[in-house]
Protein backbone atom coordinates (compact mmCIF):
# COMPACT_ATOMS: atom_id res chain seq x y z
CA UNK A 1 0.00 0.00 0.00
CA UNK A 2 1.51 3.41 -1.01
CA UNK A 3 0.53 6.73 0.41
CA UNK A 4 -0.77 9.31 -2.14
CA UNK A 5 -0.88 13.14 -0.81
CA UNK A 6 -1.45 12.32 3.10
CA UNK A 7 -4.50 9.68 2.21
CA UNK A 8 -3.19 5.72 2.15
CA UNK A 9 -3.21 5.50 -1.45
CA UNK A 10 -4.89 7.44 -4.85
CA UNK A 11 -7.87 5.63 -4.79
CA UNK A 12 -8.83 6.85 -1.34
CA UNK A 13 -7.44 10.34 -2.02
CA UNK A 14 -9.66 10.54 -5.53
CA UNK A 15 -13.26 9.75 -3.93
CA UNK A 16 -12.49 12.10 -1.17
CA UNK A 17 -11.75 14.36 -4.04
CA UNK A 18 -14.65 14.00 -5.98
CA UNK A 19 -16.55 14.06 -2.59
CA UNK A 20 -15.69 17.55 -2.11
CA UNK A 21 -16.11 18.74 -5.72
CA UNK A 22 -19.74 17.37 -6.23
CA UNK A 23 -20.29 19.10 -2.30
CA UNK A 24 -21.77 15.82 -1.44
CA UNK A 25 -20.07 15.40 1.90
CA UNK A 26 -22.46 17.22 3.37
CA UNK A 27 -25.24 15.31 2.44
CA UNK A 28 -24.15 12.23 3.48
CA UNK A 29 -23.05 13.47 7.09
CA UNK A 30 -26.58 14.15 7.47
CA UNK A 31 -27.69 10.90 6.93
CA UNK A 32 -25.89 9.92 9.85
CA UNK A 33 -27.74 10.55 13.45
CA UNK A 34 -25.25 9.23 16.74
CA UNK A 35 -22.12 10.25 18.28
CA UNK A 36 -18.74 11.02 16.85
CA UNK A 37 -17.38 7.94 18.19
CA UNK A 38 -19.81 5.23 16.09
CA UNK A 39 -20.32 7.96 13.14
CA UNK A 40 -17.34 7.09 11.89
CA UNK A 41 -18.25 3.39 10.58
CA UNK A 42 -21.44 4.17 9.37
CA UNK A 43 -20.60 7.03 7.57
CA UNK A 44 -17.47 4.97 5.84
CA UNK A 45 -20.93 2.52 4.49
CA UNK A 46 -22.76 4.90 3.32
CA UNK A 47 -19.99 7.08 1.53
CA UNK A 48 -19.15 3.30 0.22
CA UNK A 49 -22.77 2.90 -0.88
CA UNK A 50 -23.14 6.27 -2.42
CA UNK A 51 -20.28 5.83 -4.32
CA UNK A 52 -21.19 2.35 -5.59
CA UNK A 53 -25.09 3.07 -6.39
CA UNK A 54 -23.14 6.34 -9.00
CA UNK A 55 -21.28 3.90 -10.91
CA UNK A 56 -24.20 1.22 -10.90
CA UNK A 57 -26.31 4.06 -12.75
CA UNK A 58 -23.63 4.22 -14.67
CA UNK A 59 -24.82 1.26 -17.06
CA UNK A 60 -21.74 -0.13 -17.50
CA UNK A 61 -22.27 -3.89 -18.26
CA UNK A 62 -20.15 -6.88 -16.61
CA UNK A 63 -16.98 -6.32 -18.23
CA UNK A 64 -13.15 -5.39 -17.72
CA UNK A 65 -13.91 -1.47 -17.14
CA UNK A 66 -16.97 -2.56 -14.41
CA UNK A 67 -13.99 -4.74 -13.11
CA UNK A 68 -11.21 -2.19 -13.55
CA UNK A 69 -13.72 0.25 -11.86
CA UNK A 70 -14.49 -2.65 -9.10
CA UNK A 71 -11.06 -3.05 -8.14
CA UNK A 72 -10.29 0.24 -7.78
CA UNK A 73 -13.37 0.61 -5.33
CA UNK A 74 -11.95 -1.70 -3.15
CA UNK A 75 -8.51 -0.31 -2.35
CA UNK A 76 -10.26 2.43 -0.98
CA UNK A 77 -10.13 3.52 2.65
CA UNK A 78 -13.73 4.40 3.46
CA UNK A 79 -13.19 5.22 7.26
CA UNK A 80 -10.19 7.04 6.58
CA UNK A 81 -12.48 9.59 4.38
CA UNK A 82 -15.06 9.17 6.94
CA UNK A 83 -12.71 10.15 9.98
CA UNK A 84 -11.96 13.61 7.77
CA UNK A 85 -15.72 14.37 7.46
CA UNK A 86 -16.19 13.47 11.61
CA UNK A 87 -13.10 14.97 12.81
Amino acid sequence: MMAYNGWTNYETWLVNLWLDEEDSKAELWDKVDMTQADAVRELATVIEDSVIDRVDEMGIENGMVRDLIGSALSEVNWDEIARSMVE
